[in-house]
């Protein structure tokens, strides 16, 4: 009768298989720890946040020479661009340099031309979900948030 002895891994395997399992965990600590969205790991925001009836949305408008708006839709930028809610409330306390590197990249994605835009406002957008889904949400206000002018 033979013996046959289960492969072992050498310690160089044992190794790199440590490495990789705690790298793994270390990442989605880190993405939990600090709200990260980075696909595939999350925050798991969507799950851990409270939800009531008020919510807050945003609205993105371009204005022309004559002061004229255009809505630009944020839900049809491309995949690349979503996450423009995450940016938006902080988008106030950014230099102005940014801000406008931040609304020419959406506008960029959107596909609007900017040869006739000289700024871009964000409202903010309050409303209440009723708890009934055959009822549509209530319009509460919309005021503007920020003007961000193009150079």
């Amino acid at each position: 009768m033979t013996v046959v002895k289960p492969n072992t891994a050498s310690s160089a395997e044992v190794r790199r298989a440590r490495f990789v399992t705690y790298g793994a965990i270390g990442s989605i600590v880190i993405c939990c720890l600090l709200g990260l969205e980075w696909w595939p790991l999350s925050g798991f925001r969507l799950f851990s946040a409270i939800r009531t009836q008020d919510q807050t949305s945003w609205e993105m408008t371009t204005v022309n020479r004559a002061g004229a708006e255009t809505p630009v839709n944020l839900a049809d930028l491309p995949v690349s661009y979503w996450g423009a809610h995450h940016v938006i409330p902080d988008l106030p306390t950014r230099s102005t340099q940014d801000q406008q590197a931040v609304v020419l990249a959406w506008l960029d994605g959107a596909h609007v031309t900017t040869g006739e835009v000289v700024a871009v406002r964000i409202y903010e957008v309050e409303s209440q979900v009723p708890t009934d889904p055959s009822q549509a949400p209530t319009f509460v206000s919309r005021s503007q948030l920020l003007e961000v002018p193009l150079p």
